[in-house]
């Protein structure tokens, strides 16, 4: 998966999204689930969302009729309207490869930063983030478009929303969660919480069909059946329900389909559940 936003990165490892192609609406959901809000500052628009998923892949009216109607082809974001081309922080390359000496620049940026436990760390606040990208617009003259500074404000400002900590001087993206994000496509800890919570069906979203083809290669066998043990409602057959029983947890060929991430996932909460149910 090469997606250029490590925030869809992470949501496609984790099996929150699909990565080949995933409906608008559900995109925006989980986009909004993920960014909370406070008392001070809403979740992130669905619509907003929406409206970016639904240009990601290009504008013309064929190819934004086809996201309506098939879902946004999140491997396909490069050379798409969004895409600055090098003009942004070039951590991730095309192939979606993390440039280690660009993932360690950020610091140069950073400040040091208390989170609400009064841990001090390295972080990225508005004025940082602002400080960074004005940097890498400037290192990109001569290749840079007009357009490429205002894209780069729907990039980490947004992020910032989403995954950013607290702190008594307002969010602040942390240095050690964004390497995390980056590198181990993993989200925190807090935003996985929230998706739970909010968006029915998130984790993970996997059709019958889909979680039945992953299991048969992970294990050899379908282990995806009805059990009492945890069950499943998905979103592209609302009617149905499947679970996964936890004594078939061997991922011995994880990654042979595009939905064993996904089926992992599944197999990773039915165990939690199961070990609940197995104490009471």
């Amino acid at each position: 998966m090469n997606e250029s936003c490590p925030f869809l990165r992470a949501l496609v490892a984790g099996g929150y999204i699909a990565g080949h192609a995933e409906q608008l609406s559900f995109i925006a959901n989980t986009v909004s689930a993920a960014s909370g809000g406070t008392p001070t500052e809403p979740p992130i628009s669905k619509s907003a969302v929406y409206m970016i998923a639904m240009i990601s892949n290009g504008l013309s009216p064929v190819r934004i009729a086809g996201n309506v109607r098939k879902g946004a082809q999140l491997e396909a974001l490069r050379g798409g309207p969004l895409d600055k081309r090098g003009a942004g922080s070039r951590i991730l390359d095309a192939a979606g490869r993390i440039d280690e000496l660009e993932l360690a620049r950020l610091d140069q940026f950073a400040a040091d930063k208390v989170d609400a436990s009064g841990v001090v760390e390295r972080g990225l606040g508005i004025e940082q983030l602002r400080a960074m990208m004005d940097a890498n617009f400037a290192r990109a003259a001569g290749q840079r478009r007009r357009i490429d500074r205002s894209l780069m404000e729907g990039e980490w400002p947004i992020l910032l929303r989403v995954i950013g900590k607290t702190s008594v001087n307002g969010r602040y993206l942390s240095l050690t969660e964004l390497r995390t994000l980056f590198v181990d496509r993993r989200l925190p800890l807090r935003i996985t919480e929230r998706l739970e919570a909010k968006v029915p069906g998130a984790v993970p979203h996997l059709t019958l069909l889909e979680a039945t083809r992953a299991s048969t290669c992970l294990y050899g066998d379908s282990s995806v059946k009805r059990s009492r043990w945890c069950t499943y409602s998905f979103p592209p057959i609302s009617c149905r329900s499947i679970s996964v029983k936890p004594s078939s947890w061997q991922p011995s060929m994880a990654w042979h389909t595009p939905y064993a991430a996904r089926l992992l996932a599944v197999q990773r909460k039915a165990r939690h559940s199961w070990s609940h149910e197995a104490t009471k």
